[in-house]
């Protein structure tokens, strides 16, 4: 008899997951509120791990062929000025429109989709339920406890898609503020900001992050050109790329911070992607350990032997291996956030990167001529 599984969240996480499980052994449905929110527009970072997930597959090649490779970037102070550039990179970015798509071409026919919201993970009728529903995850305050919901940062962020591709990948870091532009693939620019802000809900009370989507980013995108426009001696190129967005091609968010659950798994529950491990977007992690959940979730659930019966020795092997980057990756993100948005401490900060550029620099090999 066919293991049951519901996944909740239609997304990079969910997708894969209803994509790696063999409709031979599993009876999947995919339960996703809002389809169309899947293919918001922005670029995401895909890492070797998340790579061969995509191999697994059969989408790894025609996502190569849609990506786009950066081989050199730089961190800057607010001015424009290169305090550290990283040797070595080899970044490649995607359109997550194209990855969901990519994703979704991969799910079997034999999955079943709702367009539902599920409200009550309990009455779902599986042997297992998923959490891949984001930081908001209802499955994790059903199944984890009712206390475990993400908290409201002051933090804002903005990001979106411009034509024509810059002329450098860089990433620039103020005073309490961020921001970057990058090529991305179809010769677009990917570009994206993050400060403080009182916008949408108000960061405190228990109830605030329900809220926190409710901006209007039209205002956003003014108050972001405010802040942004405030010292003559703005990197031109933040400017640049602030002046040209249009709110119907941006998105605007506040950045929340979830609770870390301390388990992945609580009876015929899992959670896999932001639902498991939501981080602040400074590593470019999300995407693919949102990926390598799924991916690890599956092959331990479809090890020669698994039943329903069998069924938690196969959820704690996925907990043990999946666990420890979900408790590491999380606090790491934070550090660099709290760094690259310091205030009292931002002279001192961009001093300690711009000598960490200039060691970089000295001992990095010169490329051959």
């Amino acid at each position: 008899m066919r293991i049951r599984v519901a996944i909740v969240g239609g997304s990079i996480a969910g997708l894969t997951l209803a994509a790696s499980l063999d409709p031979q052994r599993f009876d999947v449905s995919l339960h996703e509120e809002r389809p169309e929110r899947r293919d918001a527009g922005s670029a995401l970072a895909i890492q070797p791990p998340a790579w061969a997930v995509l191999d697994s597959l059969g989408v790894g090649q025609a996502a190569r062929n849609r990506a786009h490779r950066i081989t050199s970037a730089a961190l800057c102070d607010a001015t424009g000025r290169h305090l550290l550039r990283p040797p070595g990179l080899a970044l490649h970015l995607l359109l997550r429109p194209a990855l969901v798509d990519l994703l979704d071409s991969a799910v079997p026919d034999a999955v079943t989709r709702r367009h539902e919201r599920v409200g009550d993970p309990a009455g779902l009728r599986a042997d297992l339920v998923v959490g891949a529903d984001g930081v908001r995850s209802v499955v994790r305050r059903a199944a984890f406890g009712a206390t475990l919901v993400p908290r409201v940062t002051p933090w804002f962020a903005l990001r979106g898609l411009l034509d024509g591709p810059p002329p450098v990948a860089e990433e620039y870091w103020g005073r309490g503020d961020l921001a970057g532009i990058t090529p991305a693939p179809e010769g677009l620019t990917y570009w994206f900001t993050s400060h403080v802000s009182d916008l949408g809900a108000a960061p405190h009370g228990d109830d605030a992050w329900r809220s926190s989507s409710a901006v209007d980013v039209a205002e956003a995108l003014d108050e972001a050109r405010r802040l942004f426009g405030a010292r003559p001696d703005r990197a031109p190129a933040v400017l640049a790329a602030l002046e040209r967005a249009r709110p119907e091609d941006t998105l605007a968010q506040r950045i929340l911070e979830a609770p870390q659950p301390r388990r992945l798994v609580r009876g015929r529950a899992v959670l896999v992607g932001d639902a498991a491990h939501a981080m602040t977007p400074n590593l470019g992690r999300g995407a693919c350990e949102a990926m390598v959940d799924a991916h690890v979730l599956a092959r331990e659930v479809s090890r020669p032997g698994v039943d329903r019966a069998s069924l938690g020795r196969a959820l704690a092997r996925y907990e043990a291996l999946r666990l420890p980057p979900a408790l590491a990756l999380p606090a790491a993100s934070r550090t660099l956030m709290r760094m690259a948005l310091q205030r009292r401490l931002q002279p001192a900060r961009d001093a300690a990167l711009g000598a960490a550029g200039a060691l970089v620099e000295a001992v990095a090999p010169s490329p051959r001529r």
